[in-house]
């Protein structure tokens, strides 16, 4: 498989790269989450999209939040009951470090996109216009081709709700 991203994320060169296939899509949110230094954002439909419950993917992010208690994963779907039936390692995940891990459900408009973003650290950011369609782009440090990413998923957070938490209440 080759890579989306150059092995280094140190060079300051921007990148910007279409991707027309899932395993592209996977490598390159695996590469971003190694790199993450402060938080990763994702939005999507739902948590059935079986990479997020790999183990692969699942060993990354618990090895970056790990390594430093001021890391994030911030999540937003359109519809968490797959997460809230089979998503397992999510939460465990949130179980783990539930300071770091919040997982939300989008209402209002954010609700009615079809697409799949990903960010991390606002240097590096993943997207599928369609959440159901594989073609995508890639985009890694370039500031001013993210920020309007960040920007519509800072507004997306502000707009939603928790959905799923840590804890369980009850008898």
């Amino acid at each position: 498989m080759r890579a989306i991203v150059p092995d280094s994320f140190i060079s300051t060169e921007p990148l910007r790269q279409l991707i027309d296939s899932r395993c592209q899509f996977e490598e390159a949110l695996l590469q971003f989450t190694a790199a993450v230094q402060q938080s990763i954002c994702l939005f999507d439909a739902d948590w059935q999209y079986p990479f997020y419950e790999s183990q692969q993917w699942h060993a990354a992010l618990e090895c970056r939040l790990r390594s430093d208690r001021k890391r994030q994963l911030r999540v937003v779907l359109r519809d968490v009951d797959a997460a809230s039936r089979r998503g397992e390692r999510l939460k465990h995940l949130q179980r783990q470090y539930s300071s770091q891990v919040q997982i939300h459900l989008a209402i209002d408009d954010a609700a009615r996109q079809q697409d799949t973003l990903f960010l991390a650290d606002q240097l590096y950011c993943a997207r599928r216009a369609v959440s159901a369609q594989p073609r995508g782009v890639v985009v890694a440090q370039d500031l001013s081709a993210i920020r309007p990413w960040q920007d519509r998923f800072e507004e997306i957070w502000a707009q939603s709700v928790v959905a799923i938490t840590a804890t369980v209440l009850g008898l």
